[in-house]
């Protein structure tokens, strides 16, 4: 969902809502790792409850999107330094289902 959905959501239930309050929640959620933010889809920013690790697979030709949950200590990242701990991930692939 985009901030302009989820507000369109809100104001459903709270008619009187604050546009700069939701943005502003939003934003805290974000920082609390309560949501998470995808800006790189179509220029807009998107946001989504799956704070675990896991890989997007994005189908360009219609925009679907499936998560695939994985778990960060079975991931093979060759060359990774050995001083360097991992504390999230966030891959995506690109590509069409055919």
């Amino acid at each position: 969902m985009t901030a302009a959905d989820i507000y369109k959501q809100i104001l459903t239930h709270s008619p009187n809502a604050s546009q700069s309050s939701i943005y502003r929640n939003i934003d805290d959620l974000v920082l609390k790792w309560e949501l998470k933010k995808l800006e790189w889809l179509w220029k807009k920013a998107y946001f989504e409850t799956n704070t675990g690790n896991h890989i997007h697979l994005v189908d360009q030709s219609t925009g679907k999107i499936i998560d695939i949950e994985i778990d960060n200590t079975t991931l093979n990242i060759p060359n990774l330094p050995d001083n360097f701990t991992t504390t999230h991930l966030d891959i995506k692939i690109f590509g069409e289902f055919t």
